[in-house]
């Protein structure tokens, strides 16, 4: 997978014109495999080709149409073009499938939980409900490995999207580089969210050799007093600190 970061704090307009180039260069490609498709070999590109080169859309409801949104054409564009049409069977089944209730045996995408346990308790969260939140109500844990190994076993070869977040703060689980590592080269489509504020050098490690595709600083605010009411128990100098750390690493 290509190295690829974009910030939200970058021009708009500068992004746009980037993803226009990227997005004529993946078409391209895919138009030279537009004749080379069989509807019954392959009927997911079939029809996600048959979405982005049709020319008249009578009788496709257009929120069934697939479309290379701005972020998929990113996404894409860290890839291969070995894995494109990889990728696009899963992102179809992600976008397509919900709105035609098309049930598969497997989802496109699964989050995991690497534990329910969060060491904030923003204001808009459910952590805040002491019944679910408080440790002796038996309601929070923490995922061991065995039982993580055992999911992406499962899951490898028959899903490509996997999110590690959920409830918790996935930093909390003392496992999570070992998680990194075993999940690591299985999936097209990986992501973590993270408050950033137990960020260290070995879990930023491991993050970087894990080649997910897709990093979030979950934060609502960027200055204080505002992000201390928003994430009770946060401290936005020390996450700071630790995603300039991870910057320089």
């Amino acid at each position: 997978m290509k190295n690829g970061v974009y910030s939200k704090a970058n021009s708009i307009l500068e992004l746009r014109g980037g993803v226009v180039e990227k997005k004529r260069d993946i078409m391209s490609y895919l138009l030279s495999k537009k004749d080379k498709v069989s509807r019954d070999r392959d009927p997911i590109i079939y029809a996600v080709l048959k979405d982005l080169f049709v020319d008249e859309v009578d009788g496709i409801n257009i929120k069934d149409r697939f479309y290379l949104r701005d972020h998929v054409v990113e996404e894409l564009s860290r890839l291969d073009q070995s894995q494109y049409l990889r990728y696009l069977r899963y992102r179809y089944s992600y976008e397509i499938y919900p709105t035609i209730k098309k049930i598969t045996e497997y989802p496109p995408l699964v989050q995991i939980e690497p534990t329910s346990i969060c060491n904030y308790r923003c204001v808009f969260c459910y952590q805040t409900d002491t019944r679910l939140s408080d440790k002796k109500n038996g309601h929070m844990g923490v995922m061991n490995l065995d039982l993580f190994k055992k999911i992406v076993d499962q899951l490898e070869g028959n899903v490509e999207g996997v999110t590690l977040a959920s409830r918790g703060e996935p930093t909390i689980n003392k496992k999570l580089p070992e998680f990194l590592q075993y999940m690591s080269g299985k999936f097209l489509a990986t992501k973590i969210n993270t408050n950033a504020y137990l960020l260290n050098e070995k879990v930023i490690h491991a993050i970087l050799e894990a080649d997910l595709q897709t990093l979030v600083f979950s934060a609502d605010a960027a200055s204080e007093p505002l992000y201390s009411q928003l994430r009770v128990n946060g401290n936005l100098e020390k996450v700071l600190k630790n995603i300039n750390q991870f910057h320089q690493i």
